[in-house]
This record gives C-alpha cells, sequence and structure tokens, in this order.
C-alpha cells in the first residue's frame, strides 16, 4: 500500500491522536500524492473528506477501527471490495502501526522541527 491511501491513512491516524510531528511529515507527502487540500483540511479538523471517494473510505475505515477497535461486516465488505482483501488486511496493519507510532511520538513529545526547543523537545 502507497500514496494516496497510505498517505491518507496516516493523515487521518494523526489527527485522531493529534500526533503532531506524524502530521507535520505527512501532511506533505499526502498533498504530493494527490489528496486534495480541502480533504487534507477536513481530516486535520476530524471532519469526513468529501469530493474524493477513495480519501473518504480510507477516512470511514480508519475511524472505525479508531474509535471501536473493530470494524462492522458492512465496512469490512465495502473495503474488501473496493480494494481487496490482502489490500484491507494491509490498511488495517498500517492503521495499526501508525496509530502505535503516534502515541510513542506522543509520549515522548516528539514536536515538528520548526516546535522544537535547544533539548529537542516541546515544553510541557
Amino acid at each position: 500500500m502507497r500514496g494516496k491511501v497510505l498517505e491518507t491513512l496516516v493523515l487521518t491516524v494523526a489527527a485522531r491522536w493529534n500526533a503532531a510531528y506524524e502530521w507535520s511529515h505527512h501532511a506533505p507527502i499526502a498533498a504530493a500524492a494527490g489528496v486534495a487540500p480541502e480533504c487534507v483540511e477536513a481530516i486535520r479538523q476530524g471532519r469526513e473528506p468529501r469530493g474524493d471517494d477513495e480519501v473518504a473510505a480510507v477516512w470511514a475505515v480508519v475511524q472505525e477501527l479508531s474509535t471501536i477497535g473493530d470494524l462492522a461486516e458492512k465496512t469490512y465488505r465495502s473495503a474488501v471490495d473496493r480494494w481487496g482483501e490482502r489490500q484491507t488486511v494491509e490498511l488495517i496493519t498500517a492503521a495499526g502501526y501508525y496509530t502505535m507510532l503516534g502515541w510513542i511520538l506522543n509520549v515522548a513529545q516528539v514536536v515538528p522541527e520548526e516546535q522544537d526547543d535547544e533539548n529537542g523537545k516541546g515544553s510541557s
């Protein structure tokens, strides 16, 4: 999995967990991968992105995973119909990985470079 699907996933996870470092690194990559600016902004605000069915589908899957830790049968079937079973499993796995990474970055108080202080960590 790569490109627009992966970057939409990463932004959705980063927005969900307020992972600023993850967001700051992936927002430009998402834009370069074809995620429209209005979709990026909607994701940042926690709103469903409009105007791109694939971006909206990724967002819906990741939101459901992040909210209930599972996918309803309808959501899972919709994902499999769109991407196939293998890529759907990869999407779920990547959501878990980027969630874990976002948590680690948050707990370690890693902030985007432009917010670093002299110790390399943001203020508490």
